[in-house]
């Protein structure tokens, strides 16, 4: 693995110079500002997201797709090539302790979540070229082992596929789901069975499926960075 960026060279304070202009460009009913757009000499440096009460949220150069814990450290850190995530992408701690390291190329790859304090698996989002495809879904964990409580199919940045919803662990998904998706169609379930009887592409329904337990993905265990115990305090 090569070596990771130190999380204090992505902070924003670092990548944008303290003379860039600022152009808000959305705010809410109030007024408040919600993103904006920094420039220097005519040229584009970065968007930025801005969080409650005006707090830094995200904001993405050329290069870095990056987002932010409270404490204005990076959380998260994704290289660019062409707008598409290239290399590794960094998961930190808000003390800048790694937590997952995900490796894509050209857009087409994994990226794991980590819960901040654990090191478990929370979320997995596939990507192939940019978009999303593949099973996208929402872990938790306890005593009885890894489960998901929602999980969603995606084929190639379409919803495409079986979107399932748990109210907790134990339950069967939540009032209205499994729901049935073609090409970001809702369908009900027996147009959905016809047409995934001659469709590849579309996931089989599975009876068994609509429990929430799963097995991790294998890709995980390659590529988590267990970070040291952690107190929770930033």
């Amino acid at each position: 693995m090569s070596t990771l960026p130190d999380p204090h060279t992505l902070t924003f304070d670092v990548l944008i110079p303290a003379d860039a202009q600022e152009v808000v460009t959305r705010t809410d009913d109030d007024g408040v500002k919600q993103a904006s757009v920094f420039s220097l000499g005519g040229q584009r440096l970065a968007s930025v997201v801005w969080g409650e009460d005006g707090v830094l949220g995200s904001f993405t150069t050329a290069r870095w797709r990056i987002e932010l814990h409270d404490n204005g450290m990076p959380r998260y850190a994704a290289p660019l090539v062409d707008g598409k995530i290239h290399g590794q992408t960094v998961q930190w701690t808000p003390q800048g302790e790694p937590l997952s390291v995900c490796t894509f190329k050209h857009g087409t790859g994994v990226d794991y979540w980590c819960d901040h304090e654990t090191g478990a698996l929370a979320e997995e989002h596939p990507q192939v070229d940019g978009r999303p495809h593949g099973i996208e879904r929402w872990w938790s964990e306890d005593e009885n082992g890894p489960s998901v409580f929602h999980e969603r199919h995606w084929y190639h940045g379409m919803v495409h596929g079986i979107e399932r919803w748990w109210v907790d662990e134990s339950e069967a998904p939540d009032a209205g789901y499994p729901k049935f998706f073609i090409q970001n169609e809702t369908v009900d379930r027996e147009s959905y069975l016809r047409a995934a009887r001659d469709d590849s592409t579309l996931p089989p329904w599975r009876a068994a499926d609509d429990r929430p337990h799963r097995a991790l993905p294998t890709g995980f265990a390659r590529l988590i960075v267990r970070p040291r115990a952690w107190d929770g305090e930033d």
